[in-house]
């Protein structure tokens, strides 16, 4: 993940950074009341030290994704003037709508898929701006556009049946976007929302030093598998596996072949930052539907959601050994978050034979 001056390597490109994680139970934890905390069971793949090591890669590049999904499409949205592109997995349960974080695309989630396929539909879109979506003005990043886009698309996928059993899930900017979603009412089947590491606060804290950090980045790579070396080296992702998937999306050759280069320009989306946090915590407090924060540390609480935590408006869940990237770093330990989740809340129902199930055909 991105860091501040006095960290670690930047591990771009996810918005915003964030401070290391202290251990669970540390700093604000001890005053927070009862935590979920996510131990370690294995110490994980072994991480290449230089982009030189590449004998010690278990995977090759790239990944596809069909690997773990079972269905790759795209779904035409006029309203939108756009076609999503979404990855799909499973038939029973409701409807799990995953958002990335800025800078990925929706095969972040890749890992996570047949892990919780059996308990939910599991859709993960691109944003517009990233992976295969294409819209009619891909450098509107604002949230307004992008929770727009969120909910058209839902309601494409469910052909707008009020109904619908759905969780919101999000990472980072993701995370931002399923609360400005699920605060407009407008997905009227929600009944869960999980976000993963972004807290109003601190991404706030952050934006001054992200522009420096994306400067530092790598602009261009020779190959894929350099770029996973890259990520891996970086820390931007600390799975092999789920980087050999996800990285080779975020990037792309010009016409004529050559370099890769991210998808993604975010430097271009600066205005948009502070558009993304201010009032989440406000907003997430909101939200009625049960709520779940899962994040790295308890460190990057701010007052509001500390506050919130101590008078039970929300679960909350630590996984202290995780980089930004939680999803790809914990893959196990965040779909034993969701399973639970959906079971404690009683989340799902037999849905109507009308509505669309993914990975069955249906609109787009």
């Amino acid at each position: 993940m991105p860091q501040g001056p006095e960290g670690p390597p930047p591990a771009m490109p996810d918005l915003p950074p964030l401070p290391e994680a202290q251990e669970a139970g540390e700093g604000l934890g001890s005053r927070l009341g009862p935590l979920m905390t996510i131990p370690d069971e294995e110490s994980g793949p072994e991480f290449v030290k230089s982009p030189r090591t590449r004998s010690r890669h278990k995977f090759g590049v790239p990944l596809g994704w069909e690997r773990y999904w079972e269905a790759s499409r795209d779904v035409r949205v006029e309203e939108r003037d756009a076609t999503f592109h979404i990855y799909t997995a499973g038939t029973g349960g409701p409807l799990l709508l995953c958002l990335h974080g800025g800078g990925y695309t929706g095969l972040t989630w890749s890992l996570l898929a047949p892990r919780v396929k059996d308990t939910c539909r599991i859709v993960a879109m691109d944003l517009r701006g990233h992976g295969l979506t294409k819209t009619n003005d891909d450098e509107d990043l604002s949230a307004e556009t992008l929770c727009a886009d969120v909910i058209a698309l839902w309601k494409a996928l469910c052909k707008e049946e009020s109904h619908f059993s759905t969780v919101l899930l999000g990472h980072s900017l993701g995370g931002a976007m399923a609360i400005r979603t699920g605060a407009t009412g407008k997905i009227t089947g929600l009944q869960g929302l999980i976000v993963i590491d972004v807290v109003e606060g601190t991404a706030l804290a952050s934006l001054p030093h992200m522009m420096s950090v994306l400067h530092k980045r790598p602009k261009e790579f020779d190959s894929l598998r350099e770029a996973v070396d890259w990520a891996l080296c970086s820390h931007m992702s600390r799975s092999e596996e789920a980087a050999s998937v996800s990285v080779p999306s975020m990037l792309q050759q010009g016409p004529e072949g050559g370099s890769w280069h991210w998808r993604t320009p975010l430097w271009e989306s600066e205005a948009h930052w502070r558009g993304w946090f201010t009032g989440l915590s406000e907003l997430f407090l909101a939200v009625k539907a049960p709520k779940l924060l899962a994040l790295v540390g308890t460190d990057r609480l701010d007052r509001e959601l500390t506050i919130g935590q101590m008078q039970g408006r929300f679960q909350m869940a630590v996984l202290p050994s995780s980089g930004h990237a939680v999803q790809e770093d914990n893959s196990e330990k965040v779909a034993e978050i969701v399973q639970k989740f959906v079971e404690r809340f009683r989340i799902g129902r037999q849905l109507p034979a009308s509505v669309w199930v993914p990975g069955r055909g249906g609109p787009g």
